[in-house]
């Protein structure tokens, strides 16, 4: 696994240090906060802002953030933070796979664990069930887990604060702090013909008039900001199969949904492409694995 180690109050990564606010004066930005609040229409305090009602695919919303930078600077005063989405939503429309990973990326990115386990097949009675497939066995031998383990392990690295009860703590030093991840399309989603079943479902595989499997392989590039002294990073791939409930209608929930992720090994890395103090590759199944 790569580790980044670093003293706490030194120079964070050039990446971290690209996303840190600038505008440090409180005098300036309480004005600054002053003066657009003032260019404000009125509303009422009650109302949500627009993103809150609004249905669209996660594409839409960034681009929507991206385009108003009144909204974004706003966002910016309110929080301390820099937006690449100005608010959050409470429903977004996932219309392809590509829509679904694309939410996959906003879950990890907020540690969203519910909108996480909405993204995740869970119909077993159909025979469509999560399956998380690991880079490497583990020292007992597993090569996979289900659901519930996926589960499990999302709810301690998003809210570690809220163990469920007779569950060990998770290590102060890895509550997170922040994830930055980046999933780079490698090849279109192709048609899993092989995972349908020729009896209707009989034989525990997917029923094709019920449901249409592709995959898609991914570039992985993932951060996570510990409160320890040792961060991680992921820089390999991933292999997501998506499956397609056909009894669903546009936008409907749960119309598309992960029916397996497959890790795999990171490829080599080109020289001086590593960040330095890096230790090792390794994998997103070794993240994962701390949680257990």
């Amino acid at each position: 696994m790569q580790t980044y180690r670093r003293t706490r109050g030194s120079a964070a990564p050039a990446h971290q240090r690209e996303a840190v606010f600038p505008l440090r004066s409180g005098l300036f930005v309480a004005l600054l906060g002053l003066w657009i609040a003032g260019c404000e229409e009125p509303t009422d305090p009650g109302t949500p802002d627009t993103p809150m009602s609004t249905i669209a695919t996660p594409g839409q919303i960034a681009r929507k953030a991206i385009e108003n930078p009144r909204d974004r600077l706003l966002y910016q005063i309110r929080t301390g933070m820099p937006a690449l989405i100005a608010q959050p939503v409470t429903y977004l429309c996932i219309d392809s796979e590509a829509d679904l990973i694309d939410t996959f990326v906003h879950a990890y990115a907020t540690r969203n664990y519910d909108l996480y386990t909405s993204l995740l097949a869970n119909v077993p009675e159909a025979n469509a069930s999560f399956l998380f497939l690991l880079a490497d066995p583990t020292e007992q031998g597993e090569t996979q887990w289900g659901l519930v383990e996926e589960l499990r392990i999302h709810h301690r690295m998003f809210e570690p604060e809220s163990p469920y009860p007779g569950e060990t703590p998770v290590p102060a030093e890895l509550w997170v702090q922040a994830i930055d991840i980046h999933l780079n399309q490698l090849s279109p989603f192709q048609e899993r013909t092989d995972l349908y079943s020729q009896t209707g479902g009989a034989d525990g595989k997917l029923d094709p008039a019920r449901w249409r499997a592709s995959d898609s392989r991914y570039g992985t590039y993932v951060y996570w900001d510990m409160a320890g002294q040792t961060d991680y990073l992921v820089n390999g791939q991933a292999n997501f199969v998506v499956i397609e409930d056909l009894a669903k209608q546009s936008c409907d929930p749960g119309r598309f949904l992960i029916y397996a992720w497959e890790d795999l090994k990171s490829p080599v890395s080109a020289a001086g492409s590593m960040p330095p103090n890096l230790a090792s590759e390794g994998s997103w199944s070794q993240v994962k694995s701390l949680y257990r």
